[in-house]
């Protein structure tokens, strides 16, 4: 139910048939003192408690029609969002296909080796955009063989090799000197929570689990 009509709704049968009785029984205690405007409000005559009473009669069929109108209404836009998203579907864009196997392998090849010599997964706010830069082609190619070639994402794929220099610290006895978490932030990670989420994904352990 729309509250903004609803409460307009109600105003509104205020207006129309209160108001109107206010003033009007309002006026007659005014005219003749013989009259008492509550007594007069209750009357035959009311407006509003009158027999037989418009008012309740009014109101209760316009409450009915409101009702009904409303519920239609969610009805016509349940249907019609259920057609919009139908043909969403149905229109999607084409899939976008893998490239091709001499392409992805000279891509990957680039990849790996501007990953290991420069170290570029250490830098926490590395991006697709500058990845693909570093590499000399579009974020566009570098997506496609991240998600179509490799079955992975740009965000588990660099966290690989960012676990991977984890590991081989703990091997080095850096946590000697540092924090687990100190560690994970020297290897790239942002935050605590990404860390041992991204940890937990590529090896099944928490972090402890792999140091014990």
């Amino acid at each position: 139910m729309n509250k903004s009509k609803w409460k307009t709704y109600i105003f509104s049968f205020i207006l129309i048939f209160i108001f109107p009785e206010v003033i009007r029984s309002g006026l007659l205690d005014w005219n003749d003192p013989d009259i008492s405007f509550w007594e007069e409000f209750r009357s035959r005559d009311s407006l509003v408690l009158g027999q037989p009473s418009v008012f309740w009669l009014a109101f209760t069929l316009s409450t009915a029609y409101r009702f009904t109108k409303d519920w239609f209404v969610k009805q016509y836009h349940i249907e019609h969002l259920g057609k919009q998203l139908s043909e969403l579907l149905n229109n999607k864009g084409p899939v976008i296909q893998p490239l091709n196997e001499a392409e992805a392998s000279d891509l990957k090849q680039k990849l790996e080796i501007s990953l290991r010599e420069n170290q570029l997964y250490l830098n926490q706010e590395l991006s697709l955009a500058e990845l693909a830069q570093q590499i000399d082609t579009s974020d566009k190619k570098l997506s496609t063989l991240l998600n179509q070639n490799l079955r992975t994402n740009f965000y588990d794929y660099i966290n690989s090799f960012r676990i991977a220099t984890f590991k081989q610290g703990v091997l080095e006895g850096k946590l000697s000197n540092l924090s687990i978490v100190g560690l994970a932030f020297q290897c790239g990670f942002k935050s605590k929570s990404s860390f041992y989420r991204a940890f937990k994904k590529e090896t099944g352990m928490s972090p402890s689990q792999f140091i014990n």
